[in-house]
């Protein structure tokens, strides 16, 4: 039986992605900041703060490989996007199941 991975892994996952790849979105570049206060928000590439609805989301760890599909829990096949990139990404992923084809990172 495979042993379940706990919120430690996860916590660990994610931090090896954001010091290999800077706490931005891989797809659009949106980068997290956290404020004086310890909140999280966004500012764009060219430090300008976005919408209040982003600044309430934050980074999600993103498997380029599903593990449904295969891909494996290591760094090497995560990435950090914006909830509207995952969101996005994730729906083309499943339309393309749908249709029986073969997935794109």
């Amino acid at each position: 039986m495979k042993r379940k991975k706990g919120i430690k892994h996860r916590q660990r996952l994610r931090a090896a992605v954001v010091r290999r790849d800077g706490a931005r979105c891989a797809i659009c570049g949106v980068a997290e900041v956290t404020s004086q206060r310890g909140k999280s928000g966004f500012i764009t590439d060219d430090g300008l703060p976005i919408s209040r609805v982003w600044q309430e989301s934050s980074l999600e760890l993103d498997h380029r490989t599903a593990l449904k599909d295969g891909g494996e829990d290591r760094a090497e096949n995560c990435q950090l996007l914006c909830a509207e990139c995952h969101k996005e990404k994730t729906l083309r992923e499943r339309r393309i199941r749908a249709r029986g084809g073969e997935r794109q990172s």
